[in-house]
């Protein structure tokens, strides 16, 4: 979890940084144009993994013996559903009426979408095996690769076609990465065929990627009833405060995946030791998102000012209340790990359709009225319903789990910290450093007061860090032979 946080944050400042330079570059339609093209093929890389690669992480996991084989079907599998995902696209690209450039850029993402799926099949052999720093590097490196490729466009006055290119290039090059050290760390990957094990992995993996369908739709959907019904500034406006958003949700996912096989095991284990775990788990997950969610929604209009500038003011609204979906996106980014760990995955797809349809419903009732902050209102239900569907189908399978134990401590003293910072809002951008700093302090300090961790959390948090780790005692010399015997 410390190398998957670490290698976050630096690759959401990458990831943030160039969303920023290409919002300020296309401006306002260019960028509705753009974020019109990921949410489209975002949603088919989805259905081209189809929840696979999770599988084939709960299965190594649990028999990790059987590597070369689990993966060898799982790969010709993956190129399977890529070829049909690829025709998916060109038939949508063809039948609804986009103008050149968008049609252009959506089949050089769509490859470039196909190329990731590829790239995370194998990442997925160093998440089941807990070598992630294999996957810190490769995530890294290409974020790093995808901004110095943008800002070279950018400097040559390129459009959204090139910026597509570019995402295809740097997945390519982040696909051989990870097969390179596959081959010399594994071995040399081989497709196996095997129709048999083929409908296992699609049996047990379809409720998987209709789930990740459903939220990734669920998360587009704004942009594309946006796009139907209003402008494509608004579109704009919408898109700024949700890439904020939207990347703050790789942090929870990210953190979750580095649990994924210890959920895979303890599931066969025992059903206590597992959701003792994800309680744990979970008050960690709010301790990390309840600061972010203070800080977003109280320095909202100073943060979409200072990172979009002043045409994008506007979307400050939003993002004040997309920020608090943060809160309920956390918790619920675990589900469908912990799901799949209990084979009751088709339980988190019907969340998942509900969180959908909500959303939808709300999106066709809100945006005609109140516009882009329609699509917010959406969007926030959509992930307040799919948290509470979520504890309704956990408590069923497991009636002690508790959600209160673990949340309510972090909410208080999430209060304490906006209760600080709120004072500084509006102020010059150094006096709201402070302020910030000065908060995360009454957060802390909170926390401590209500004492949220307990000795033993305390002790695994000090355990992770190298700086405080006790050192190993020397093991004792071998006894002689004579001795021995």
């Amino acid at each position: 979890m410390a190398v998957i946080l670490s290698s976050e944050m630096i690759g959401f400042g990458l990831n943030f940084l160039t969303t920023v330079i290409v919002a300020r570059y296309l401006g306002l339609a260019g960028f509705g144009k753009y974020s019109f093209v990921l949410a489209l093929v975002g949603a088919f890389q989805l259905i081209a993994d189809s929840g696979l690669n999770n599988i084939l992480v709960r299965e190594i996991s649990v028999n990790r013996d059987k590597l070369p084989y689990q993966l060898g079907v799982t790969k010709s599998l993956i190129w399977v559903f890529s070829v049909i995902v690829f025709i998916l696209i060109a038939i949508i690209v063809n039948v609804i009426n986009i103008e050149p450039d968008v049609r252009n850029a959506t089949y050089i993402m769509g490859i470039a979408v196909l190329a990731t799926v590829h790239a995370i099949g194998y990442s997925s052999i160093f998440r089941a095996m807990e070598e992630m720093e294999y996957n810190a590097a490769g995530f890294i490196l290409h974020k790093v690769l995808l901004l110095a490729f943008i800002f070279a466009l950018i400097k040559l006055r390129q459009g959204l076609v090139e910026i597509a290119a570019a995402y295809l290039v740097t997945n390519i090059l982040l696909w051989f990465f990870y097969y390179v050290i596959i081959s010399k760390r594994y071995g040399r990957p081989k497709m196996v065929l095997d129709l048999k094990k083929w409908w296992y992995l699609v049996f047990e993996a379809v409720p998987v990627g209709i789930s990740s369908i459903l939220r990734k739709v669920s998360w587009q959907v704004d942009i594309l009833i946006l796009s139907a019904i209003s402008t494509k500034a608004s579109v704009g406006l919408f898109s700024a405060s949700y890439k904020v958003v939207q990347a703050m949700t790789l942090l929870p996912q990210t953190l979750t995946i580095s649990l994924f096989p210890v959920f895979s095991r303890l599931a066969k284990k025992s059903h206590q030791e597992l959701f003792d775990a994800y309680e744990r788990n979970l008050k960690f997950m709010c301790l990390i998102s309840v600061p972010i969610v203070v800080v977003l929604a109280t320095l909202s209009r100073e943060i979409i000012f200072i990172a979009f500038g002043e045409k994008f003011v506007s979307s400050y609204r939003a993002l004040h209340i997309l920020s608090i979906a943060i809160l309920f996106l956390f918790p619920s980014a675990q589900f469908i790990y912990l799901f799949s760990a209990l084979g009751k995955q088709r339980l988190y797809a019907i969340s998942s359709f509900l969180s959908l349809g909500i959303n939808a419903l709300l999106d066709y009732i809100l945006i005609p009225r109140f516009d882009f902050i329609g699509a917010c209102i959406g969007t926030l239900a959509s992930e307040v319903l799919l948290f509470g569907a979520g504890v309704y189908f956990l408590k069923s399978i497991y009636k002690k789990i508790s959600f209160t134990k673990p949340l309510w401590k972090p909410l208080v003293a999430g209060l304490a910290m906006w209760a600080v910072l709120y004072q500084f809002a509006g102020s010059a951008p150094i006096v709201m450093i402070a302020g910030a700093l000065a908060s995360l302090s009454a957060f802390a300090l909170a926390n401590i007061i209500l004492k949220t961790l307990s000795g033993s959390e305390i002790a695994v948090l000090k355990e992770s860090i190298l700086f405080f780790r006790k050192p190993e005692k020397p093991s004792a010399a071998p006894a002689a032979q004579g001795d021995a015997e």
